[in-house]
């Protein structure tokens, strides 16, 4: 008799025989149907068989999604696909979060009173993501370029998937926002954090503040850091960016490690967290929320007299320009942002009279010395 497709058949040494499922990679890849032992009832294996060759089939036919998406998959499916995708667990929990917040938005979009999560990944074309980008702008230019990013990484996992030959998303046309600029100078960071450290109560805001600026980093990641992560001894911080996951180990100057010292002393028998605050409500120690890193933030400039522009996530772009501007080289400033292309570093690198008055005195100096050879 003729086994049906898949099905292995193995002589046993009682005399007996042994089924096996065998079915080939790419459907074990799209998780399927798997490799197993059908066992050697040969009713029950056969029936078995037949079970999983109809799921096969199916799925041939594009009316089963697997992991791997296909010109067949929904946008949905494509989604879920994605989440079980290597380059999305690499990302930091709170890249996740944002991924997940446009992609839920893309799905959720409408084009002629049909949702974009329940067409085929192989229809949706030029003018559906236009029109939702046009949605998006509506409600905010930056927002709406960040979502069309990332979609247009899911599209492009569709087509190293061969699910579809073109990023739809690409070919849309981005407004241009406007990109912040605004800086601190030293003598405002300088300002802000006596101010901080004068008064108790804004110790741990300061600090964030501090470690923000010294290392280059982004708030976020600094009112979450825990003390597993510093080492005052080696005066050596370790930081996994919560954004794609990107690891730096930073040096801790003198005076902010004498801060950390103290902040230790006080502190770590309460909390792991090295910037934490008290709240009232349970009697329980927690980092703070962003809300009210950026309402203490206002409090001290306040009281410090800064302008009332200044942003506690500017300091991360200030730390970043001035290294530019002290002629720090590109693969050294990656070193310390932890961004892996100029690309992804750009949007953090201000023009400044300084940077070009650095850059064009080198070049002067360049010339000198060539002068001198010749």
């Amino acid at each position: 008799m003729q086994l049906p497709r898949n099905v292995t058949r193995y002589k046993l040494s009682t005399g007996g025989y042994m089924y096996r499922f065998n079915p080939s990679q790419d459907l074990v890849d799209n998780l399927i149907v798997e490799r197993k032992s059908l066992g050697s009832d040969k009713r029950k294996a056969l029936a078995e068989a037949k079970r999983l060759n109809s799921r096969i089939d199916d799925f041939r036919a594009g009316k089963v999604a697997g992991a791997m998406p296909g010109p067949m998959t929904k946008l949905s499916q494509l989604v879920v696909a994605y989440y079980a995708s290597a380059k999305y667990r690499a990302l930091g929990a709170t890249a996740q979060l944002h991924y997940e917040y446009a992609l839920r938005d893309l799905c959720a979009a409408t084009y002629d009173g049909r949702k974009l999560g329940d067409m085929r990944v192989k229809d949706i074309g030029v003018k559906h993501c236009n029109h939702v980008y046009q949605q998006w702008v509506e409600r905010g230019v930056t927002t709406a370029n960040s979502k069309r990013r990332v979609c247009s990484v899911l599209f492009n996992f569709a087509m190293k998937h061969e699910a579809i030959h073109r990023n739809p998303m690409a070919f849309v046309d981005s407004v241009r926002s406007n990109v912040r600029s605004t800086m601190w100078n030293k003598d405002q960071v300088k300002l802000f954090l006596t101010t901080a450290y004068s008064d108790f109560r804004y110790r741990s805001i300061g600090l964030i503040v501090h470690m923000a600026y010294e290392w280059c980093q982004r708030v976020g990641d600094m009112r979450t850091l825990t003390w597993d992560s510093i080492d005052l001894e080696a005066q050596r911080v370790n930081i996994t960016q919560s954004k794609r996951g990107a690891k730096v180990a930073l040096p801790i100057s003198d005076g902010l490690t004498r801060m950390l010292k103290q902040q230790k002393q006080d502190f770590q028998q309460y909390t792991e967290y090295v910037t934490p605050h008290h709240r009232s409500s349970d009697n329980a120690w927690r980092c703070y929320t962003p809300q009210q890193i950026a309402a203490l933030v206002n409090e001290v400039k306040a009281k410090a007299g800064l302008p009332s522009d200044l942003k506690a996530w500017d300091l991360r772009r200030t730390g970043i320009t001035e290294l530019v501007e002290a002629g720090v080289d590109i693969l050294q400033l990656m070193m310390v942002s932890g961004h892996t292309s100029v690309q992804s570093l750009r949007p953090y690198m201000v023009n400044t009279f300084d940077g070009a008055k650095n850059a064009l005195a080198l070049r002067d100096t360049m010339e000198v010395e060539y002068d001198n050879t010749h």
